[in-house]
């Protein structure tokens, strides 16, 4: 039996934006950003696991909508889906 996921201890954002770039379990979107976050629009960098990936759009110029969350300095993302 594995341990539930760890759920999120930070506030969740959402935003759309368009793949970039794909690296391992890096994603790079240019999105619009999410003022809640103070995330600027722009092109950023979240960092993905394999269950957010499985189920994602993985071409780059595809668009998507995705929610995510700040974890130390870096932002990670919660769901990211076609649009």
């Amino acid at each position: 039996m594995t341990a539930p996921a760890a759920l999120p201890t930070s506030p969740e954002y959402d935003s759309i934006g368009v793949i970039a770039v794909l690296d391992g379990q890096s994603v790079t979107l240019d999105h619009e950003g999410a003022s809640a976050a103070k995330l600027a629009p722009g092109r950023t960098a979240f960092q993905a696991y394999g269950d957010i990936l499985a189920e994602a759009p993985l071409t780059p110029g595809s668009r998507v909508a995705f929610k995510f969350h700040k974890v130390g300095d870096a932002w990670e993302l919660t769901e990211l889906k076609a649009r």
